[in-house]
């Protein structure tokens, strides 16, 4: 087990190490000679939001193309590519796991494992989780659980089954979902350079060496505080 594991972080690493390499040769295809002159956007405003927001003060240009390429490991996207099938693909599978994980929990409210988890199981495991909650001054909070657990009860038959726990946490984890890293990764496709509806990690990688590029004015691959401060207030107008 022990050796599958240290094999299984190996194999997690080179991968890691691949879609970097990938990343870095995009520049040094863009730089052509060991001169740092990329290409610019126009003006700070040109830099797309997406690759915007993840550029901070202090930041040197290979710890941020590593940062917006870790938005493409940690998403587990197949060969490393963003389109439509890979984002639906992704996010099928973080749906899945998040309904599984809230399932497991609701499931703990079904005391007598019949299925089907009525009001009264409900009070009792809110108290039992929560014992304070049995006091008068946690009234609130108490009526706000018990409500928020009656929502999952689809039918109104007055108790929850285990195919309406699994129905409304598929819709509450799909609204979840644009929040994530998910609409990272479709910001991303959206900065598609050759409207092929697919963007790879050297295009994205090429991407956010200019937007680094735009901001860092003298070259020198970090991004000074006053560079961070002129980008700052020229996009903030």
């Amino acid at each position: 087990m022990v050796m599958k594991k240290i094999y299984g972080n190996i194999l997690r690493g080179f991968g890691v190490a691949a879609l970097l390499c990938n990343g870095f040769v995009a520049l040094a295809a863009e730089n052509k000679t060991h001169s740092y002159s990329p290409t610019t956007y126009a003006s700070f405003n040109d830099i797309p939001d997406s690759l915007a927001k993840m550029i901070r003060k202090g930041m040197f240009q290979e710890q941020y193309i590593s940062k917006v390429l870790a938005v493409v490991r940690q998403s587990k996207l197949n060969r490393n590519i963003i389109n439509q099938a890979s984002i639906d693909d992704y996010k099928e599978r973080l749906i899945l796991k998040a309904v599984k994980r809230q399932k497991s929990t609701l499931v703990g409210y079904d005391i007598d494992l019949d299925g089907f988890i009525d009001k009264q199981e409900i009070r009792k495991s809110i108290i039992e989780k929560r014992p304070q909650y049995g006091k008068i001054k946690y009234k609130k909070k108490y009526d706000r659980q018990f409500q928020s657990m009656l929502a999952y009860d689809l039918d109104n038959d007055g108790k929850i089954s285990y195919q309406e726990m699994g129905t409304l946490s598929q819709t509450i984890m799909q609204k979840k979902l644009n929040k994530s890293l998910l609409k990272q990764i479709q910001d991303f496709l959206r900065l598609d350079p050759n409207d092929n509806q697919i963007i790879n990690v050297v295009e994205l990688a090429r991407l956010a060496n200019r937007a680094f590029a735009t901001i860092d004015k003298d070259m020198n691959t970090i991004i000074s505080d006053r560079e961070y401060a002129n980008y700052y207030n020229a996009s903030s107008n």
